[in-house]
């Protein structure tokens, strides 16, 4: 089964700046606006990982992890955060993230994360 990396952000510019960075590391970037158009696009096949800006609207971060979760889908979730809201970080990551990563993040460090978020999925 192929890895895909989804990439959940309201910003076009800046998912497909996210993308070209890390495009390398799987076999194929999904783009999404919204949370609720990644859970009614995506199938339970689907492998890979999520990379979702913290700043979602709509129903939230929080909402999209408990989606992927209540799906069944086997995907981890990378967060990625524009301030050091520590309590925010905690939040997500006691709903079930993989990863919080502070924006902005060297272009390495991001290709690490997304690395290891792979490696959970297939696990």
């Amino acid at each position: 089964m192929a890895n895909t990396i989804y990439i959940i952000h309201s910003s076009g510019d800046e998912s497909r700046r996210i993308a070209a960075v890390i495009s390398p590391e799987a076999d194929g970037v999904r783009l999404f606006e919204t949370s609720a158009d990644f859970l009614e696009a995506v199938t339970p096949e689907a492998r890979g990982c999520v990379l979702a800006s913290s700043d979602l609207t709509g129903s939230g971060m929080c909402a999209l992890i408990k989606g992927i979760q209540a799906h069944g889908l086997q995907l981890p979730v990378v967060v990625l955060g524009r301030d050091a809201d520590l309590a925010a970080a905690v939040a997500f990551m006691r709903a079930g993230a993989a990863e919080y990563v502070e924006l902005p993040v060297l272009d390495r460090r991001l290709r690490k994360v997304v690395r290891q978020a792979l490696a959970l999925g297939q696990s």
